[in-house]
């Protein structure tokens, strides 16, 4: 094992102004001071997947000695512990940097970047044959985890472009992990009204995909843990799904038993959800896309676990479609990307076109989940985080909200799990989805007072195509016509000379689309 040596407390870490143990600073200050300069990239990859930065992962600088004790008495580099000096921070993309001058080589023939098994969002156990101790608080991985350089007889060290591909049982895990607990953030604009701190996650070799809220394993520990079947593999869906789990759990008061009553079905559900909305936020910030099989409103219909259980006329294809339904339900309330990666259109299922994009919950959904006062001995929790959800909404949102819900679920829900004929298809007569809204619309002036005005009309996918019923225009937020829902095109023949804006707005059965198609027309020169 490698000597542990005495770290400052993180917070010194933080402000990099701690001196090092005494033990630290007894380098030869009359050798000349020797430049180390060391650069590249952790990465990790599954399922034959391009390869992303490890996020988040912490990495430690070690000396091996040449005495004879190699990495069994290798040290980490001495003076205050600070960044890109002794530890570094992966960012998105993996990249590490080691900057640094010193006497204290003398004696060292190697020099390796390794990897911690703790980040500020995940802590790994066990811990893995090989893994060294190098204080009371931190671990690293083995020696075949980490990048090594040899140390040169004088000179600098000196090397940029470093490389290593880390196992996926680590890599997808801390960077998936990592990307989860900044969506998060991110929703709450950094300061979330409950702690997120690391949580700690099992890598097995048997078991399930679980999160355990009450574990008798380890209690002494909090109790709770995420549990990963790493020989089953894993994947940004799996450790997204699951540390949604957590999330909810710390949102409710991280208590095991208020955790473990509550409705499971909503625990579930969310964490389906959670999973997407994650993968979703990743993919627009970093452009790493991860579609799994679907998009989440799609797939509780196309999965094939099992197709004989619906609601409301709706096919559910998975063997839990109360899973499913909220999951779907939660992201239709949710979802205000444009476009979104999980937003596939097409003539099967598609997504739920003309009400997700016009709803865009956003925080409003975490808070609706956060705040809910879920009754253990019945499924009202799912009703009361909607009701949560729509009072907090604009009330021009209701008949899309309601329409939402009524489509995933139902008011006696889950009194209408019923079983379904062999011959059923997804369909529903819900009319309260708002319609989808225009797009292209172009403005061309034909005359010193006319403009003409020209708009791709857009419906959603069957059975949701929720076409409008008409169009409203406005020009400069004045409204100026309301046209048949069949329309494409109109001229505006008291436009008058000067500059305007127009905008184009789809009406339906639930109310007006909130997207609009919108167009800028110059003034006329001509008198």
């Amino acid at each position: 094992m490698l000597r542990p040596v005495p770290l400052v407390v993180l917070l010194a870490f933080l402000v990099g102004g701690c001196a090092a143990p005494a033990s630290l600073r007894a380098a030869d200050v009359s050798a000349p001071a020797r430049q180390i300069h060391l650069s590249g990239r952790f990465v990790t990859s599954y399922q034959g997947r391009p390869s992303e930065g490890v996020y988040g992962l912490r990495v430690w600088l070690l000396f091996r000695r040449s005495d004879g004790s190699g990495w069994e008495g290798a040290r980490l580099p001495s003076g205050p512990v600070r960044r890109h000096r002794q530890v570094d921070v992966l960012g998105e993309d993996g990249a590490f940097r080691f900057d640094l001058a010193t006497a204290d080589l003398a004696g060292f023939d190697e020099v390796a970047v390794v990897p911690e098994t703790r980040t500020a969002t995940v802590h790994l156990v066990p811990t893995p044959p090989g893994a060294r101790a190098i204080s009371d608080t931190v671990t690293v991985l083995p020696l075949a985890d980490a990048i090594r350089v040899p140390i040169p007889p004088s000179g600098p060290v000196a090397a940029d472009g470093l490389h290593a591909d880390l196992r996926p049982e680590v890599g997808v895990v801390v960077r998936y992990a990592e990307l989860a607990r900044e969506f998060v953030l991110a929703r709450y604009d950094g300061a979330p009204p409950f702690a997120l701190p690391p949580v700690r996650v099992e890598l097995s070799r048997g078991g399930g995909y679980v999160f355990q809220a009450l574990d008798p394993d380890v209690l002494a520990l909090g109790g709770h843990e995420i549990e990963l079947n790493v020989g089953r593999g894993v994947s940004p869906t799996l450790v997204a799904h699951e540390y949604g789990h957590y999330v909810t759990f710390r949102m409710w008061g991280a208590s095991p038993l208020r955790y473990t009553l509550r409705n499971r079905n909503l625990r579930e559900g969310w964490a389906i959800f959670f999973s997407f909305a994650a993968r979703a936020y990743t993919a627009a910030k970093y452009g790493d896309i991860d579609l799994a099989t679907s998009n989440p409103e799609r797939a509780p219909f196309t999965d094939t676990f099992a197709g004989d259980r619906r609601y409301l006329g709706i096919v559910y294809g998975t063997s839990r479609p109360d899973y499913a339904a909220i999951g779907s339900l939660l992201w239709s309330l949710y979802d205000g990307a444009e476009p979104s990666p999980f937003e596939v259109e097409g003539d099967d299922l598609g997504s739920l076109a003309g009400d997700n994009d016009d709803v865009a919950g956003g925080l409003a959904v975490f808070e609706a989940v956060r705040t809910t006062r879920t009754r253990v001995t019945d499924e009202a929790g799912v009703a009361e985080v909607v009701r949560t959800f729509r009072d907090a909404a604009p009330p021009g949102l209701g008949p899309s909200i309601d329409g939402a819900f009524g489509f995933f679920l139902c008011p006696a829900w889950p009194a209408c799990d019923v079983t379904a004929p062999p011959d059923a298809r997804p369909s529903t007569g819900s009319p309260t989805l708002r319609p989808v809204a225009p797009a292209g619309l172009v403005a061309r002036r034909l005359s010193a007072g006319a403009v003409g005005l020209a708009w791709d009309r857009r419906v959603g996918v069957a059975p949701w195509a929720n076409p409008p019923e008409a169009y409203r225009v406005f020009r400069d937020s004045v409204l100026v016509a309301t046209l048949p829902g069949d329309t494409s095109a109109w001229v505006d023949a008291e436009a008058g000379p000067g500059a305007a804006t127009y905008e184009v707005r789809a009406v339906g059965g639930g109310g007006v689309s909130s997207g609009r198609a919108r167009a800028e027309v110059a003034a006329t020169s001509v008198r």
